[in-house]
């Protein structure tokens, strides 16, 4: 059973993240998604659409398509639900999302993301009356996309995000950061994102990588702090073989030691997957 997969969020400043996951019974498959909507787009809703189309979207294509092409299809499925969902249906998205998080966690670290299938329940439920939104484009978000197959991990990157690999519990095992961190540099906007009744907007980045028994990565939006994030996953490591020994969930307890460390000025989400054989 090769891999395992933890998620977490503090989803209380914007509104705009989100997650969601899926590994197969056997855990030889899987697809993690983290999104960030677009603060100008009142963008909570796309966010909330993407991560979960894109969850669906690989799961019908993983029989057929692996690596970097069965990418390329969910994005082209995600970009089809993006041409034809409306903004007022975003809308209510996001007010079910403010809802949501305000309970969850008590306002920090939720280890339970609202998810599509709690949506569906109505377990979670919009608690204010939604009213005109005011926005300089509809409903847009990035997108960061990660697929776990048998012997290798690809990600499609669409807007910001970033994902850094361990293979240890030491600094130099710390041995991959790929991905865009625009709040941490001087560099111009980017224009990779999803917009609601267009589709996806921009070129994706798409890249396949070979895993090795004990690698892990933890895949985030730009609200986490890379160098916090690394410290934290490195103690983790150092106290644990696997981080399936930890208990509970790794991804709540990294996410509360990178936002001591670093407090966030944006939400903060992790999606953090180990492959063990």
């Amino acid at each position: 059973m090769p891999w395992n997969a933890w998620v977490a969020t503090m989803n209380n400043v914007h509104g705009e993240d989100d997650v969601s996951y899926w590994v197969s019974g056997d855990h030889e498959r899987g697809v993690v998604a983290v999104a960030d909507g677009v603060s100008a787009s009142s963008g909570g809703g796309a966010s909330f659409l993407a991560v979960n189309a894109a969850v669906y979207c690989c799961r019908a294509y993983m029989a057929e398509y692996s690596g970097v092409q069965l990418a390329r299809r969910c994005l082209d499925c995600v970009s089809r639900v993006f041409a034809e969902a409306r903004p007022g249906s975003l809308d209510v998205l996001e007010l079910v999302k403010k809802g949501y998080y305000k309970e969850c966690g008590g306002g920090g670290v939720c280890s339970e993301p609202l998810s599509f299938e709690s949506l569906v329940e109505g377990k979670a439920k919009p608690r204010i009356v939604l009213q005109e939104v005011r926005r300089e484009s509809p409903p847009a978000t990035t997108l960061f996309l990660a697929i776990l197959g048998s012997s290798s991990i690809t990600f499609a990157l669409a807007g910001d995000g970033y994902v850094v690999g361990f293979s240890g519990a030491r600094t130099e095992d710390t041995w991959l950061l790929w991905g865009a961190m625009p709040q941490f540099g001087t560099g111009g906007r980017l224009v990779h994102f999803l917009e609601a009744g267009r589709g996806l907007v921009g070129n994706p980045l798409v890249s396949e990588f070979e895993v090795r028994k004990g690698v892990v990565y933890a895949i985030t939006t730009d609200g986490v702090d890379p160098t916090a994030l690394t410290e934290a996953m490195l103690k983790l490591l150092s106290e644990h073989k696997s981080l399936s020994e930890v208990g509970g969930n790794p991804a709540a307890r990294v996410l509360e030691i990178v936002l001591e460390a670093s407090p966030p000025e944006d939400d903060a989400t992790i999606a953090i997957v180990e492959y063990t054989e």
